[in-house]
Formats: C-alpha cells, sequence, structure tokens
C-alpha cells in the first residue's frame, strides 16, 4: 500500500473548504469510508477509480492531489476517453509496443493485456511512471483531459 504525504495534505485542503463530516463526504465521493478516512489521516493511495472519484468531486486534476503539480484548474475533456484507449493511442503515436513501455516502466509485460481484457485501470504508481514515459498529464492518460500537459 502506498503512501503520499502530498495526497493527505491535498485531500485535507479541499476536504476542509467542503462543510460537513467525514460520513457525508465519503457518500457525497460515492467512495468507500475506509478508504476516504485512511487517504485523509493516513495518506494511504486508494484505487486509481477512486482517486478519479475524488479528483471529479473537487473538480481538480489527479496530478495536484497527487503533488505533481500546483495548478488546480483544468480542462475537463468535452468526451472522457477510456485509460486502455489513451494508453493504446499513446503507444501508436509514439511507435512504441506495450512490451517496450512495460520493460521501460518496469512493470509485468502482461499487465497492459489484462488491463484491456477487464477493463482495469492500473495502480497510480503504474500510472505515473506511463505518464512519464510519454510526458503527458496523468489526468491525459486517464482521460480526464484532452490536454496533454
Amino acid at each position: 500500500m502506498a503512501i503520499s504525504k502530498e495526497f493527505k495534505d491535498r485531500l485535507n485542503e479541499l476536504s476542509d473548504e467542503i462543510s460537513g463530516n467525514k460520513s457525508q463526504k465519503n457518500l457525497a465521493l460515492g467512495i468507500d469510508y475506509r478508504s476516504f478516512s485512511n487517504a485523509l489521516n493516513y495518506g494511504i493511495l486508494p484505487s486509481t477509480r477512486t482517486i478519479m472519484k475524488i479528483a471529479d468531486y473537487f473538480n481538480v486534476p489527479v496530478d495536484y492531489l497527487l503533488g505533481k503539480t500546483d495548478d488546480y484548474a483544468y480542462i475537463k475533456a468535452a468526451k472522457p476517453v477510456d485509460f486502455n484507449v489513451r494508453f493504446h493511442a499513446l503507444c501508436v503515436e509514439y511507435g512504441t509496443s506495450y512490451a517496450q513501455v512495460s520493460q521501460d516502466c518496469k512493470f509485468n509485460r502482461n499487465y497492459p493485456n489484462r488491463w484491456r481484457s477487464s477493463n482495469l485501470i492500473p495502480t497510480i504508481e503504474i500510472v505515473e511512471r506511463i505518464a512519464d514515459y510519454f510526458n503527458v498529464s496523468v489526468d491525459y492518460l486517464l482521460g480526464r483531459t484532452d490536454e496533454k500537459n
């Protein structure tokens, strides 16, 4: 389980701006109370989908939540794209294979096929590595925005 002080601090900062107690917030977010509480109190990173829900709720980039940028404004994609579609498009654009990305980003070469076949999104740590590899924002890779950086 990954822990991020930056994520914890950003989540607490945003959460303090919204009135209500923790249980009300996690219900509004549509996520498990334990995940929300662990993130708020300890900085334990929840699943990538949960991080996306949090970012959507607060209308901020995932990159901001993760402390990769101090800019909390972003332009939402008119039509959000699935991670797997965006990942495939980036591989084609850069003329690289899933196997090469897997090797360079140091994750199991079978993961991309598992992600596609089961409509999964990798852990946020792997998403960050892939975004860095292609020099795009996490939000772009996740299909939340059409702005690459």
